[in-house]
């Protein structure tokens, strides 16, 4: 967005060199391109807005920061409402605006929820009778991401579906534990 100031100023003047580098240098200390750039960025493209730009994202889809953390989670540090930093809500926004176009069936939901929990393990929705389902997550995800699904804020249910969360997570097993000692080895202290 380059401004022609040249059509400004008298036919007389035009052209003169100091003219023209007022005029340029007028445009540069006014020019809104950087600016709108940044509007840009910072309002609408989630991978390059922070703070207050991503707020404004996710009222626009419809979840906010703020996320109640469940007390009962085996690794919850701080139960209550709290703020998620911008990465997590970043995660959060794009998985509500995929369900905000998905429709409320396994083939929709899978796909959303795996980009969800990418990095935690394998995570799906499974139909499991008349009207119920479950998310299924294989792994333990971190206490925000089981809030979220908990509280339902970003993925797709459909009407009248009763759903549970199991969390299959290898909390116990020697398979993981390649430096620790079986049973009976050593002693135990309450």
């Amino acid at each position: 967005m380059t401004a022609n100031y040249g059509v400004t100023v008298y036919a007389q003047y035009n052209g003169k060199p100091t003219i023209n580098t007022l005029q340029a240098s007028f445009a540069e200390s006014v020019s809104i391109d950087d600016s709108l750039e940044q509007m840009r960025l910072y309002g609408w493209d989630i991978d390059y807005a922070f703070g207050d730009g991503l707020d404004i994202i996710g009222a626009r889809v419809g979840v906010s920061r703020l996320v109640d953390v469940p007390a009962i989670f085996p690794v919850t540090v701080a139960p209550g409402l709290r703020n998620l930093d911008d990465d997590q809500y970043r995660a959060l926004i794009r998985a509500r605006a995929a369900s905000n176009i998905a429709k409320a069936a396994p083939g929709w939901s899978n796909p959303i929820l795996q980009a969800f929990f990418a990095g935690i393990g394998n995570a799906s929705v499974q139909t499991t009778g008349v009207m119920t389902a479950r998310f299924v997550i294989n792994g333990l995800p971190q206490d925000w991401q089981f809030a979220v699904l908990r509280d339902e804020l970003a993925f797709p249910r459909a009407t009248g579906v009763l759903y549970d969360v199991s969390v299959e997570a290898p909390f116990f097993g020697f398979a993981e534990a390649d430096s620790w000692q079986p049973f009976d080895q050593g002693v135990f202290a309450p």
